[in-house]
């Protein structure tokens, strides 16, 4: 009966571990209800170790998720930068996309994408990302971005 509590309350833990908790239950020669009460305990004392380790895992994680968020841009344009010059524009394009990927409102990795779609005459495009410049910065908007937005409104009418 110990034992069959015992799977019970381990249940998705090691199999092993907890039989032999129960089997040291039994050697106490306790009454069942102290066995009990002692398998109780034990399975409470493992699940609070649990949740306390995959919080200190979760936190930890984020924090190294949040300092590497920056280097992961960083890189990926860097990269961009590399294979635009290359001539392969697919894997350029790509790699901004994977920064804008880590963070939405990149100035840099923006700017990037509206001028590649400026030069290749996809104006709606260029205009798109244009905009989202103008929104991620506000007021303090550049005077070029405004320019450009206003030159590419002009251009979209007139087609």
């Amino acid at each position: 009966m110990i034992k069959n509590i015992a799977s019970l309350l381990f249940y998705g833990r090691n199999k092993k571990k907890a039989e032999k908790r129960a089997e040291k239950a039994l050697d106490k020669n306790d009454s069942i209800v102290e066995n009990v009460i002692y398998l109780i305990e034990t399975a409470l004392l493992l699940t609070l170790k649990f949740i306390f380790t995959a919080k200190n895992f979760c936190v930890t994680n984020y924090r190294q998720i949040k300092e590497n968020k920056a280097n992961a841009t960083d890189n990926n344009l860097a990269l961009a930068k590399k294979f635009l010059k290359e001539g392969n524009v697919s894997d350029g394009l790509m790699r901004i996309k994977f920064a804008l990927f880590f963070d939405k409102q990149n100035f840099n990795a923006l700017l990037m994408l509206a001028y590649f779609y400026y030069e290749n005459e996809e104006y709606k495009k260029a205009l798109k990302y244009f905009n989202k410049i103008k929104q991620s910065k506000g007021p303090q908007t550049p005077a070029e971005i405004n320019f450009m937005i206003n030159e590419l409104e002009l251009i979209i009418q007139k087609k």
